[in-house]
């Protein structure tokens, strides 16, 4: 039964393109070029500071619980990515439409985050070449965060962390888990789905998420 289902795992990791992803030169451009667009499509957050990623602080990083959500949601679930129609609703909201939509069993989702949950990153780190308009927070300086300082003082802005992105179905889609903390008190944390067209990521949805 143990093989079984070790077998099974990696049929799945191979189905969606998982296996295979290290810290070769190619890969790491195309990771630059991935933050580069994000960067663009978030100008407000330069004044926010990019923190290491460590999945083994349970403190920041939860991934299990994430894991947890995926395990138990339905046989598959539908990724809708929604554009804005220009429009507004009644009460003076934007709305938007369905555009394009992404198909994923629970194994496939499962697959991606514990991919997320185990990189080895071999002592990488993100720099200015991945965010070139950002500052950078060191984990130990975190810790202020948790021992009940001033925040604000030390991080005006907010902190991000970011795993590496995961390319999924021939590089066509990227997940990435993102945690921000914009405050002492708590903060966001969500396995992000990404969308490629047009030579530039996009976000497309996302496969779990929650707050603290």
């Amino acid at each position: 039964m143990r093989w079984f289902f070790i077998l099974v795992s990696l049929w799945f990791a191979s189905s969606i393109g998982l296996r295979g992803q290290e810290l070769r030169q190619g890969y790491l451009d195309t990771v630059k070029g991935f933050f580069r667009d994000w960067c663009d499509a978030n100008k407000h957050t330069t004044n926010h500071f990019i923190a290491d990623y460590n999945p083994s602080d349970s403190r920041r990083f939860n991934m299990k619980y994430l894991i947890d959500e995926l395990t138990n949601s339905t046989d598959s679930r539908v990724i809708y990515h929604y554009k804005m129609t220009g429009k507004e609703d009644e009460y003076g909201h934007i709305e938007y439409k369905k555009s394009d939509s992404i198909t994923l069993t629970v194994n496939e989702m499962v697959s991606i985050a514990e991919k997320l949950t185990r990189q080895n990153r071999d002592n990488f780190k993100f720099d200015s070449d991945f965010f070139p308009e950002h500052k950078f927070a060191e984990n130990k300086y975190l810790d202020l965060l948790f021992q009940k300082r001033k925040f604000r003082d030390s991080f005006p802005g907010g902190i991000r962390s970011f795993s590496l992105p995961i390319f999924i179905y021939d590089g066509q889609f990227a997940a990435v888990f993102h945690v921000y903390m914009p405050c002492q008190q708590g903060g966001s944390q969500l396995i992000e789905l990404y969308k490629r067209e047009d030579g530039h990521w996009g976000q497309f949805g996302f496969l779990a998420g929650g707050d603290w």
